[in-house]
């Protein structure tokens, strides 16, 4: 049985196409393959669309300020997006399962253009995707993902944003991207095989990776100033590199368990596999390993750097630094048997 019900406030939302003042939407979906549509323009609008069971779209567009979105979709294959422009405007998307009914192959997409905007979204569910895009000042989107096969891609411009995930669960994809200043990128990930990348470009960013189990991979990107990258993951097989060209900026990678991979490159460099950027000044790189059969490699460009790396607890661990131009500093620790470390230094 399908039940459709909407609910319209009609005087308030002609007013709100007439000039532009306080429109209520709400829109209660039971059933399979229902659409939801609201727009609205003007100040300080609310949207609510409720969609329960499978294949529904929830479509909310937004123009003015103070305005507010929420879709709740439980089920299997929902779509919800969520477009909002102005100032102060918040969205909100939850995707579960109901009563009886999986969660799986749901999709939200929200995008926001102004100042103060929040955007949320959960996921509880497979195969399902969370899409964050923000351009303006003071913005903030998180994202809450459980189960399998889920993919996140945030992307923020501006400065003062702040975007932070959360995924548990298996062979999740995680992509953060920052341009502006003083942004700051935080991923939490529990499971097995989850891959995170985090790009910042600007001022006073930092970015962090903690990764809990096996198979992980981290990627982290920065250029600009005052950058801080932190990578800790425990657990096997896991891999981090960070990439750094800019001024000042700090990398440090920690790992726990076996048969980990850890690569510093501030400057760049590479050269026959590409990469190039050279230059990187005030730039500090730490890695401590514990466990046997770990992997550390450190290289370093411009003047003034620092490189420690520190292996312990194991055997048969590796550890590569190779620093070029001036007043660079390098100190490797390694407790145990079969271990090896190389060090070159040039001006």
């Amino acid at each position: 049985m399908k039940k459709n019900v909407l609910v319209t406030l009609a005087l308030t939302v002609s007013a709100a196409f007439a000039f532009g003042q306080g429109n209520v939407s709400t829109v209660t979906s039971t059933g399979d393959g229902n659409g939801a549509t609201v727009s609205q323009s003007g100040a300080t609008n609310v949207a609510d669309v409720t969609q329960n069971e499978n294949g529904n779209t929830g479509n909310q567009t937004q123009s003015g300020t103070s305005n507010e979105a929420f879709i709740d979709q439980t089920g299997t294959t929902n779509v919800a997006n969520q477009t909002q422009y102005g100032q102060g405007n918040s969205a909100q998307v939850t995707q579960q399962f109901g009563f009886g009914v999986a969660s799986t192959s749901n999709d939200a997409f929200q995008y926001q253009s102004g100042t103060d905007n929040n955007a949320l979204a959960l996921h509880y569910g497979e195969s399902e995707e969370s899409d964050q895009w923000q351009f303006g000042q003071e913005n903030t989107a998180i994202t809450d993902l459980w189960d399998l096969n889920n993919y996140s891609y945030q992307y923020q411009s501006g400065y003062r944003n702040h975007a932070q995930t959360y995924i548990s669960g298996d062979n999740n994809y995680l992509t953060q991207s920052q341009g502006g200043d003083e942004n700051y990128a935080y991923v939490e990930q529990t499971g097995n095989n989850n891959f995170s990348f985090q790009s910042q470009s600007g001022y006073q960013n930092v970015t962090n990776a903690y990764q809990t189990q096996n198979g992980h991979l981290s990627d982290q990107w920065q250029s600009g100033s005052w950058n801080n990258a932190i990578a800790r993951q425990t657990g096997a097989s896991n891999s981090s590199q960070q990439y750094s060209y800019g001024n000042s900026n700090v990398a440090d990678v920690n790992q726990s368990g076996t048969s980990n991979y850890a690569q510093q490159h501030q400057g760049l460099d590479l050269i026959d596999g590409w990469y190039y950027f050279i230059g990187s000044d005030g730039s500090r790189a730490d890695i401590d390993q514990s466990g046997e059969d770990n992997d550390a490699r450190q290289t370093q460009l411009g003047a003034g750097h620092l490189a420690e790396t520190l292996q312990g607890g194991g055997n048969w661990n590796g550890a590569t630094t190779r620093q070029t131009g001036n007043n660079h500093s390098s100190n490797i620790t390694q407790t145990g048997n079969g271990n090896n470390a190389s060090v070159s230094q040039s001006n």
